[in-house]
């Protein structure tokens, strides 16, 4: 909601810094976001490899795509 509004000037804070990273992965590169969710998998076994991965080894994009998925 708040990039489809699109304000002039505001500010989007959070304590979550992955929540964080999604937010400007999503402002700053969105096709490389939606590439790499296109990688993940609806299923158990995938969702608990993901959710293992350490978030400080990934990449931003890869953070968002984890925090997504």
């Amino acid at each position: 909601m708040f990039f489809a509004l699109g304000p002039v000037r505001a500010m989007l804070s959070d304590l979550n810094e992955e929540l964080v990273a999604t937010y400007r992965v999503i402002r700053d590169d969105v096709e490389a976001l939606i590439d790499a969710l296109g990688r993940h998998r609806a299923d158990e076994a995938h969702f608990y490899e993901v959710r293992a991965l350490a978030p400080a080894t990934l990449s931003p994009i890869e953070v968002a795509a984890r925090t997504i998925s």
